[in-house]
């Protein structure tokens, strides 16, 4: 026994190697072995050979007919090395045929491996050692810290460094050269600067030279730093991407997101500023609206002007009437009044006219709102109707490209040959996507009377409240410092002179209080 085992370059073989001495069928005990290894390798016996043990031994066969010996291969000689034992004559020399036997060192220079083909990082391997030898090689770029921190405003510097580490398997790397680009087409580009380790954080990076690339090299605990200055377009994220040059990986990639209460407590995009029936009269949530108001259209007031081409065609605006079900001569049918509502979408169509959207009832729509809705509903005793404005987010910009290539993705539409972005309109002003619904009671007639507010700017305030009061409007009086304004004069009001308001509509008067302190 003992032939064909293997082991690890330096460790003996694990199991003895065993010869039997027999004379015909019975087993000789006494007889003289003599065993000799090849390429230096060592011998002993009973215990493990050492460095120190000879490459031959002579042994005497026991009672059992067996001699035993330990092998320990050469770990710097060939893979497969081999082991002679020989039976002595009384003269010591040898007689009979010789026992060979063989070990093995397991290495992994010797063993095959197959690569992927589409790998190319271990092309023309063909070891495990190739393989393990590819693996210790590689530097790898690891993330540090950085990643996720916040900015209070569009155009402030990270306070703490994005930080990167380069390492193989021996372990850090020092004087690797790390690629970073500060942000993409879809969010813009901010600008990045090496950083040294306990540095305070910048104000700025603009006036420095920084840009939105920049090299920085590994120091000696393979770690490499950068101020980041976020460009966030007109989203809330931005994205830094560090590479390890020349490595052919995928790039770490860090984040960063701009604190909305910073800007305002706004959120990126088209935000509404208000509606219009007509051009002039003020339209809010719950209003109560005359026939001949809606059938002169609605218009909505953005704080950004649209295109007419994302617009146009396109279900953005609709105006919807919750009617009585059922009515006319579907009572017949169903032998009873109303029971229910059914919505009905007014036709209409769409004129954007720069930062709004004018809807207008279709002429025929216009005649049936003048002319029929009312007089049918007099039928069923029905004198309100209940009505939604709803805009939908649909994705409108001022400007456009023809090259433009467009995917969607959670109700974002990117232009990705041009690097422009289009916004949902807000839900809710603050919102992006979703809708904007805004109620109102529609009534056939309404009484309402039109008026200005009269101008009353640097009046005293006892004046200007007797005035505004005179008109039939409701007056709140407040006061703000002002150096150019004489203390107890009107700064202005609110709404200013020359809107149109109800009667009983609030007005706000603000009047000097001279300097501050």
């Amino acid at each position: 026994g003992g032939d064909g085992q293997e082991a690890m370059p330096g460790d003996p073989l694990p199991q003895p190697v065993r010869v039997a001495v027999r004379n015909g069928g019975v087993l000789l005990p006494g007889a003289v072995v003599r065993f000799d290894a090849s390429d230096g390798g060592r011998l002993a016996a009973p215990g493990p050979p050492t460095s120190a043990d000879p490459s031959t031994l002579v042994g005497v066969t026991g009672a059992d007919g067996v001699a035993r010996v330990r092998w320990l291969p050469h770990p710097a000689g060939p893979t497969t090395q081999t082991l002679t034992a020989r039976r002595l004559d009384d003269h010591a020399q040898p007689v009979d045929v010789p026992v060979v036997v063989t070990g093995r060192l397991s290495v992994a220079r010797e063993v095959a491996w197959d690569p992927d083909p589409n790998c190319r990082r271990f092309a023309g391997t063909r070891t495990v050692q190739d393989a393990l030898s590819t693996l210790v090689a590689r530097r790898e770029l690891r993330l540090l810290g950085g990643d996720g921190q916040s900015v209070g405003s569009a155009g402030a510097v990270v306070q703490r460094p994005v930080r990167v580490v380069v390492d193989d398997g021996c372990g850090p790397v020092a004087g690797a050269t790390v690629q970073v680009l500060a942000g993409n087409e879809f969010t813009g580009f901010g600008r990045v600067a090496p950083a040294r380790d306990g540095d305070l954080a910048p104000a700025t990076l603009e006036g420095t030279g920084a840009t939105e690339r920049a090299e920085v090299t590994t120091d000696r605990d393979g770690v490499a730093e950068v101020w980041w200055q976020p460009s966030f377009g007109n989203v809330r994220w931005a994205t830094l991407d560090a590479v390890l040059e020349r490595s052919g990986d995928a790039p770490v990639r860090v984040t960063a997101n701009l604190d909305i209460a910073g800007e305002g407590g706004r959120t990126p995009g088209l935000h509404i500023r208000g509606l219009r029936l007509g051009a002039e009269l003020p339209f809010t949530n719950d209003d109560v609206v005359g026939v001949d108001e809606l059938a002169s259209g609605i218009l909505v007031v953005l704080d950004g002007p649209v295109a007419a081409s994302s617009i146009v065609d396109k279900p953005v605006i609709r105006v919807e009437l919750d009617l009585p079900y059922p009515i006319g001569i579907e009572r017949e049918v169903w032998g009873s009044g109303p029971v229910g509502t059914r919505t009905l979408t007014l036709d209409g169509t769409l004129r954007p006219r720069g930062e709004s959207i004018f809807w207008v009832p279709r002429p025929e729509t216009r005649v049936w709102l003048l002319e029929r809705l009312f007089p049918v509903l007099a039928e069923v005793d029905v004198k309100v109707v209940l009505g939604r404005y709803v805009l939908d987010g649909w994705a409108i910009v001022a400007e456009e490209d023809p090259r433009r290539h467009v995917n969607t993705h959670a109700n974002t539409v990117v232009l990705a040959a041009m690097g422009r972005t289009l916004f949902d309109l807000p839900t809710d002003d603050e919102t992006t996507g979703g809708q904007f619904v805004q109620w109102f009671h529609l009534m056939r007639d309404v009484q309402r009377v039109r008026m200005d507010p009269p101008a009353v700017t640097g009046r005293t305030a006892a004046v200007a409240q007797r005035e505004l009061e005179a008109a039939g409007l409701v007056v709140e009086v407040s006061t703000e410092p002002n150096p150019d304004v004489r203390k107890g004069l009107v700064v202005r009001t609110e709404p200013a002179a020359g809107t149109v308001l109800d009667p009983g509509s609030t007005v706000r008067v603000v009047v000097s209080s001279g300097r501050a302190g």
